[in-house]
C-alpha cells in the first residue's frame, strides 16, 4: 500500500493526505477524516497502551502513511461504507 500511495503521489503531484481528502473524503462529505488531525482535535484520537498499561507513543507513519495513517470517526466510516455498498448515491458510485 505504501508503494502504491507513493506512485499515486508522484503521478498526481500531490501528497497522500491531500489526494485522499480531495478524491474521497470531500465527495462523500467525510469531514472528520485526516492523516494528521488538527491540534484541536487530537483529544478525539483513541489512546494506545503497551503491555504494562502505560500509554504508548502515537505512530507517525511518515512514508508509510498510505498503509494505515487515516484517522476517521465512526460516522465518517459509516458514510464510506454506505457509499461502498451502494446504500447511498454519491459522486463516487460509478467508481465503487
Amino acid at each position: 500500500m505504501s508503494l502504491l500511495g507513493h506512485v499515486l503521489e508522484r503521478v498526481t503531484h500531490t501528497n497522500f493526505e491531500s489526494l485522499v481528502l480531495e478524491r474521497i473524503c470531500r465527495p462523500l462529505h467525510m469531514d472528520n477524516t485526516d492523516v494528521k488531525p488538527p491540534p484541536g482535535l487530537k483529544w478525539r484520537i483513541a489512546v494506545g497502551h503497551d503491555d504494562n498499561g502505560k500509554r504508548a507513543p502515537d505512530f507517525d507513519l511518515q512514508v508509510m502513511a498510505p498503509a494505515g495513517a487515516l484517522r476517521s470517526t465512526v460516522n465518517d466510516l459509516l458514510k464510506y461504507l454506505a457509499a461502498e455498498t451502494g446504500l447511498t448515491n454519491s459522486p463516487l458510485s460509478r467508481l465503487m
